[in-house]
């Protein structure tokens, strides 16, 4: 189970860690976490991001993590001319914390077990784009608390990122519905209440 108060923050933490990642308060901003393997399929998302900036206004993307594939994605940006747009950052600590940064957390790996990751985001109430692997779609609906996407589809991932980016309503409901429901869902103190009335 998660504690969701851990995911709620004071007023001031987004204001901090937009300082300290160089976002403006106005900046509507995306995120990922994950090693740089293939299975997270960082290449997709740069190949989306292309596609967006070959049609307007994108907004910034900020990778967390390292892998062997790091590199290789550095050099993909470069060679896209994305290099303003996809920012690369370390592993952070407090991982909580510096997700109340940002407004939209992208996963669209190929397969997953259950992304805590993106539960976390979740329970941030970042708007949520994935694919639908692993135990995803027994948890989220599409449309309603998540946009699901075709993995190895970066078309189809600029869209739905797209669509977040240029409407506030969308990406606020998204948003409060992912943290409602993973809230009321995975609620580690309900997790235990139930265990309780199970087991004594």
């Amino acid at each position: 189970g998660f504690d969701p108060v851990q995911f709620q923050h004071p007023k001031g933490v987004r204001a901090e860690m937009r300082k300290k990642f160089d976002i403006a308060p106005d900046e509507v901003v995306v995120a990922h976490a994950g090693y740089f393997l293939p299975v997270k399929a960082h290449e997709t998302m740069i190949r989306a991001w292309k596609i967006l900036a070959d049609k307007g206004p994108t907004p910034r993307l900020f990778f967390f993590g390292d892998g062997e594939l790091k590199s290789h994605c550095l050099r993909l940006t470069k060679k896209f001319g994305l290099s303003d747009r996809i920012v690369f950052h370390e592993v952070v600590s407090e991982f909580e914390k510096a997700l109340s940064a940002f407004d939209i957390f992208l996963l669209p790996s190929l397969f997953e077990g259950m992304s805590r990751a993106l539960v976390e985001a979740g329970l941030s109430g970042l708007a949520l784009v994935a694919t639908p692997v692993g135990g995803h779609p027994e948890l989220y609906t599409d449309n309603e608390n998540i946009l699901f996407v075709e993995p190895e589809n970066p078309e189809m991932l600029a869209d739905a990122v797209g669509r977040v980016f240029l409407d506030p309503l969308l990406r606020e409901t998204l948003g409060s519905n992912a943290r409602k429901m993973l809230s009321a869902k995975l609620d580690i103190q309900k997790t235990v209440d139930t265990l309780e009335n199970i087991y004594i």
